[in-house]
């Protein structure tokens, strides 16, 4: 199945954070913006915590490139 969604990653905020008592200087997205988008990918913890599983991040970027392509090919051919 193919996977389409009106809503883009592209749309997603990029944070600068620091973990509670843990590593500094981190950079990802909110997985509460993302689980609007795609909610397949973010998990929740038994304390409630949500994560991304940022492997998949990579399909969901190839699939905004294969977006941007057919649009590019759109308007090459006009």
């Amino acid at each position: 199945e193919y996977y389409n969604t009106d809503k883009s990653i592209l749309d997603l905020n990029v944070y600068k954070y620091d973990f509670i008592n843990g590593k500094k200087g981190q950079i990802g997205c909110m997985a509460q913006e993302l689980q609007e988008i795609c909610p397949e990918i973010v998990s929740k913890d038994e304390n409630g915590y949500l994560s991304i599983q940022e492997t998949k991040l990579v399909y969901l970027l190839l699939n905004e490139v294969k977006k941007l392509k057919i649009k590019l090919e759109k308007i090459k051919q006009e």
